[in-house]
């Protein structure tokens, strides 16, 4: 993971122009109205590179840092944020659901118990509505009982319910990354086509047939495969547990003495329902959409 970072604090701390948030005649300013040289986080930094070019004095610079370390202690929680992190757990769901086989007959009943039959766009609606709204209510049942728990020594409940929703940003990535890996598997030869015919000159739009038989020809074996996409999730299970662990520590963010142990069991039992709901859907047939 790479963030923008200062190269000498010094030069950012004497500087006026501020050429990273106002940007320059070329460069557009800094779209989420940050100062490199103030922050610490990437929480709201997009990456999109302009305060780099910008920087007169070019002291700004990309940095490797490690998955996960500034959601397991750097990043500041924030109500609105964790709403976002959990839609974006609800989505990658989503996304898996729709390539089930059983999708398009569900989402045709849906559509027919609204009264819409023959238009399984409703069903379609109703189900992303689900996949969003199911996860936030387990995830918010799991920190009620986390708030019980911590007691009158604890912090509110919107402070712990915005504090351990980071560890949904693995659970999601890395099931994202582990569904498109197997795309990146089957479609791949299209880069070689790409890299030797950029235009498409002289290029044939191919068969469904042609489409279908690259998809069935992936570049790796079924077993290397699987083995990827389940070593990916497990990292990201992993890696939540480890956000959960430190956010547990920290008295600022769930109150006196911390959570520690048996008592973030409410958090660390939706994180592993989460990656056991992953696990089984990468295990399932997919139909593939053309």
């Amino acid at each position: 993971m790479f963030c923008a970072r200062p190269v000498a604090q010094a030069t950012c701390d004497a500087c006026t122009s501020l050429d990273c948030y106002n940007g320059s005649r070329e460069i557009e300013p800094c779209p989420t109205h940050l100062v490199v040289g103030r922050f610490s986080e990437n929480t709201f930094c997009l990456s999109c590179g302009n305060c780099v070019q910008s920087c007169a004095q070019q002291n700004v610079s990309w940095w490797l840092r490690s998955p996960g370390s500034e959601a397991q202690s750097l990043a500041r929680p924030q109500w609105d944020g964790a709403w976002f992190m959990l839609a974006l757990l609800g989505i990658t769901t989503f996304h898996g659901l729709t390539m089930m086989p059983f999708w398009a007959d569900w989402a045709g009943a849906a559509s027919n118990a609204v009264g819409a039959s023959g238009r399984p766009l409703f069903g379609f609606t109703l189900g992303m509505i689900g996949s969003l709204v199911l996860p936030v209510l387990i995830y918010g049942a799991c920190v009620g009982v986390l708030h019980r728990v911590a007691g009158k020594a604890g912090a509110s409940y919107k402070t712990q319910f915005a504090a351990f929703s980071f560890a949904a940003l693995p659970l999601a990535f890395t099931y994202h990354l582990a569904h498109n890996l197997d795309h990146l598997s089957r479609e791949s030869s299209d880069v070689f086509s790409l890299l030797s015919n950029p235009l498409g000159n002289d290029a044939v739009r191919r068969t469904m047939a042609e489409i279908h038989g690259q998809m069935m020809a992936p570049s790796l074996p079924d077993d290397v495969m699987f083995a990827l996409q389940a070593a990916l999730m497990v990292f990201g299970f992993w890696l939540a547990v480890q956000i959960l662990r430190h956010r547990g520590r920290d008295e600022r963010l769930v109150g006196s003495g911390g959570l520690r142990g048996w008592r973030l069991l409410p958090m660390l039992a939706f994180v592993a329902a989460i990656a056991a709901i992953n696990l089984w859907l990468m295990a399932q047939d997919m139909e593939m959409r053309f």
